[in-house]
C-alpha cells in the first residue's frame, strides 16, 4: 500500500502539517513577537516541500509516459480544462487538468507514473515547480532575514 500511494501520503501530510502549523497565526495576540514570521516562514516551507518532494521523487525514479490531451472545455468559472489519456502496458488511463489562464492548448503532455500503480501519477507542469520552489525560497528567506514581515 506505501508503494504505491506513499508518495500522495508525503505531499497530503506535508499539507496537513502547514495547516497545523498555521492554526496559532489565527490568534496572534497569544504568539511572541517573532513568532509569526517563524510560523509563516515554516508553513511556505511545508508547502514547498509538499509541492516539489513528490513531484521531483515522480520525475526521477517514475516512468514517463506522453499522454494526449482531448478537447479543451471551459469551466463553470470561465477558465478551461481539459482531459489527458496515457497508456501503461495494455491499460488506459484518463484524468483532466485545469489550464492556467493565458498558457497555449497542449496537445501532449508527460506525465509520471508510478510503476506499481499507473493509476498515480503526476503530469509534469514546469510551473507547478517553479510554484513550489518559489514557496521554499520564501520561507527559507523568512527564516534567514530576520526581518520581521508579520507582526
Amino acid at each position: 500500500m506505501l508503494a504505491k500511494y506513499g508518495l500522495k501520503a508525503v505531499e497530503y501530510l506535508s499539507y496537513a502539517l502547514a495547516v497545523l502549523v498555521a492554526l496559532p497565526l489565527i490568534v496572534p495576540d497569544l504568539l511572541p513577537q517573532s513568532a509569526p514570521n517563524d510560523l509563516a516562514a515554516v508553513v511556505f516551507v511545508l508547502l514547498g516541500v509538499g509541492v516539489l518532494l513528490p513531484r521531483v521523487i515522480a520525475y526521477f525514479w517514475w516512468l514517463r509516459v506522453p499522454a494526449h490531451v482531448g478537447p479543451y472545455r471551459g469551466t463553470w468559472d470561465g477558465e478551461q480544462s481539459a482531459g489527458y489519456t496515457y497508456k501503461v502496458g495494455n491499460q488506459q488511463y484518463a484524468r483532466s487538468f485545469r489550464t492556467i489562464y493565458g498558457t497555449d492548448q497542449m496537445t501532449r503532455l508527460q506525465v509520471c507514473v508510478n510503476p506499481r500503480a499507473p493509476w498515480v501519477g503526476y503530469p509534469v507542469f514546469w510551473n507547478v515547480w517553479l510554484f513550489g520552489a518559489t514557496m521554499v525560497g520564501l520561507g527559507l528567506f523568512l527564516l534567514v532575514s530576520g526581518v520581521q514581515f508579520f507582526n
